[in-house]
């Protein structure tokens, strides 16, 4: 449940960062309508002032300076509406540049959401790893009681694959009636020829040993 509940805060984090782009975008697009439509005003007024220019006030239809005004003016404007032109199709750039960061920022959201948890080990402590080649426990099985000899010097462990206890020398006899697949269990030894129980766990490898 913490580990879930972890989990569920780092992915409203991430969707928290990602609704604050999208913020920030939105409001990009309204301050470039916002130009646009400055623009596209400038432009009717250019087109205003052409109208006077055919259509003079009677006021002012011989005033030669009033004209040489409005031609000023249509001048700075023509001068003006190409700019605006050139600044319009940029804004229109931008503003499906912005749509489609939304766009691809939403379907981002949408995945996220459908991705399943990943699981969190939340142990402090780190697992043990096994030993490399380490051999797999084996089972230990019950047999006819038989005396066994050491074909060689040896060395005599405390179970299985397990700490090495001491060496015993060749031709050292013993019996068993355990063993695995690839151990021995001393059960019985023999002391100045004479039998006795072995009071301590001791293992032998099979290919240590031969049967007598």
């Amino acid at each position: 449940m913490k580990a879930l509940f972890i989990t569920l805060l780092l992915v409203s984090f991430s969707q928290a960062d990602e609704m604050k782009r999208i913020d920030s975008i939105v409001e990009d697009i309204t301050k470039l309508r916002v130009q646009y439509k400055e623009c596209q005003n400038t432009l009717k007024s250019k087109e205003t002032l052409r109208a006077d220019v055919v259509e003079p006030n009677k006021n002012y239809s011989k005033s030669v300076q009033y004209q040489k005004q409005l031609k000023t003016e249509i001048d700075y404007l023509n001068d003006l509406s190409k700019k605006n032109k050139k600044i319009i199709q940029k804004y229109k750039k931008l503003l499906k540049i912005k749509e489609n960061s939304i766009l691809a920022l939403k379907k981002s959201i949408k995945n996220q959401s459908k991705q399943t948890p990943k699981k969190i080990d939340d142990n402090p402590f780190p697992r043990l790893m096994p030993k490399e080649n380490a051999d797999l426990k084996e089972k230990v099985l019950i047999t006819k009681a038989s005396t066994y000899r050491l074909k060689s010097d040896s060395n005599i462990y405390d179970s299985p694959n397990g700490k090495r206890i001491n060496i015993w020398t060749q031709n050292t006899s013993f019996t068993s009636n355990k063993k695995t697949i690839n151990w021995v269990k001393i059960t019985g030894l023999f002391v100045d020829k004479k039998w006795k129980k072995a009071k301590k766990d001791m293992w032998i490898k099979n290919s240590q040993i031969i049967k007598r």
